[in-house]
């Protein structure tokens, strides 16, 4: 045998993992909370931005390729992130055509669960095709 190749690995991980983009998504969503809060832009109360931050944060400390069950979570977390935070721009926008006025830093925090929302379900699609057959 001139050549010395390893066998591949039996239970090859996600090909789509962005977990860690997620993760990062998720923290600059609970500072954007908080941040909306001490701006004086809030759109919820200070004990739901206080309970939605801990929980981006928890959710993100625990975000890992192996288990398949925070995926879920996380694309949960972003969806119902985006439709609340989006909720809340078109309501304002309504009222006060002006983007730069009170709601610029809800329009951010909207924009960063698209981009987590994309993400989490990339990842989720990822963690569910790991057992089907490579497409070349």
């Amino acid at each position: 045998m001139s050549e010395d190749s390893s066998p591949p690995p039996l239970n090859p991980g996600p090909t789509h993992y962005y977990g860690d983009v997620v993760r990062i998504l998720f923290v600059i969503s609970a500072v954007l909370i908080l941040l909306a809060q001490i701006m004086g832009t809030a759109f919820l109360t200070t004990q739901a931005a206080l309970i939605s931050a801990v929980i981006l944060i928890l959710s993100a400390g625990l975000t890992n390729p192996v288990q398949v069950w925070i995926h879920f979570v996380n694309v949960i977390l972003s969806a119902g992130g985006f439709l609340i935070s989006a909720g809340v721009v078109l309501d304002r926008f309504r009222t006060s055509p002006n983007f730069f006025s009170d709601g610029c830093i809800v329009m951010l925090l909207s924009i960063v669960f698209v981009c987590a929302l994309y993400s989490a379900t990339k990842t989720l699609r990822g963690s569910l095709m790991r057992g089907a057959p490579l497409i070349k």
